[in-house]
């Protein structure tokens, strides 16, 4: 599996670079896999050949708000609808970089799929081989990415 990390930390850096000029921090790049159950939880996953991939997002509603105001005009208020959509695509963002640095797999995108008040993460079994990486966000807070592969190949 840490053939997997390096590219999901870059892929997550890179998404933030670009949407809001900060580069988050890696607080702990070997995380739990708990969930607050007031947290957005978005996900999607990558798929191809024998290999697919799950991942999910993490993160306080307050730090989904101040990403979102972030990136919208100053003063826009955003619908729960909206801030769903908002961050469903930083998971998309997120993935479509780990597919780029993944080209060897000829991996596919899933559409994201975002909820609040989750306590676990169903689409990540507990059987996959799996991790999850704690980020800091200066300014806006902690979020988890959590992944998980799945290989028909030995």
């Amino acid at each position: 599996m840490e053939d997997l990390k390096r590219p999901f930390i870059q892929a997550t850096i890179n998404c933030f670079m670009t949407m809001m000029q900060v580069e988050p921090d890696v607080k702990d790049p070997n995380a739990s896999f708990e969930i607050d159950p007031s947290h957005i939880v978005t996900s999607l996953d990558l798929v191809g050949g024998h290999l697919k991939i799950h991942t999910a997002l993490c993160l306080s509603r307050e730090a989904a708000q101040i990403i979102v105001e972030t990136t919208l005009a100053e003063g826009s208020t955003v619908t729960e609808e909206e801030l769903c959509d908002a961050i469903g695509e930083v998971i998309n963002i997120i993935g479509g970089n780990v597919k780029g640095f993944l080209r060897d797999h000829q991996l596919d995108l899933t559409i994201p799929s975002t909820t609040s008040g989750n306590t676990s993460i169903e689409s990540i079994p507990e059987n996959l081989d799996r991790f999850a990486i704690a980020f800091d966000l200066p300014d806006v807070g902690e979020f988890t990415l959590f992944v998980g592969r799945e290989s028909d190949e030995d």
